[in-house]
């Protein structure tokens, strides 16, 4: 089933939120600017690798390369809104 960019923008703001508690750490509100590496206390490159399978599999679609989190060349940390707009511009969508 396809989902809206808000849709997707919610699960990626779940993962986040149950990966930041699941290890302990303080609730931060997340939202299309937050940057998870840098604005999650203690979030890292290993905690996006686990975001990333946890969105494929919620999202029940596969996506490519081991960390969305960070840029194709790995060299920026991105937004949620840039996570999501990574994630729509491979899924089906219904509107934005």
């Amino acid at each position: 089933m396809a989902k809206t960019k808000a849709q997707i923008t919610e699960v990626v703001a779940e993962v986040l939120a149950e990966i930041q508690a699941s290890s302990g750490r303080e609730p931060v509100a997340i939202t299309g600017q937050t940057c998870p590496i840098g604005d999650l206390p203690d979030f890292d490159s290993l905690n996006g690798v686990e975001a990333t399978v946890e969105l494929a599999d919620r999202l029940g679609v596969e996506i490519p390369g081991v960390n969305v989190f960070v840029n194709e060349k790995g060299t920026k940390a991105l937004r949620v809104s840039e996570i999501t707009d990574n994630i729509c511009s491979g899924l089906p969508t219904q509107g934005s």
